[in-house]
């Protein structure tokens, strides 16, 4: 089965998938864990599963939209992050 979606609404997956990207600290280039709609607040957890998973979908972004560069650069800090929890 194929889906077809508007790119308005990938955009706005998009979008909220790179905002769960944790900034700075010890760990940045991770993915939040999840986010609770009714606090409206990302769960302060960061997890490899996510970060794995999520970097996949980056990928798919980058090449659905190639000339956006923030999708590879995403999806790079993360594995950046992972590298980071070899030892972990």
């Amino acid at each position: 089965m194929v889906f077809h979606f508007e790119s308005r609404f990938i955009h706005l997956i998009a979008t909220f998938i790179l905002s769960n990207q944790v900034i700075a600290g010890d760990n940045a280039g991770g993915f939040y864990y999840g986010y609770d709609p009714v606090k409206q607040k990302k769960i302060c957890q960061v997890v490899v599963g996510t970060t794995s998973k999520t970097i996949f979908t980056l990928l798919e972004l980058s090449r659905f939209y190639p000339k956006e560069p923030i999708y590879l650069q995403s999806a790079k800090k993360a594995g950046d992050w992972l590298l980071t929890k070899i030892d972990d």
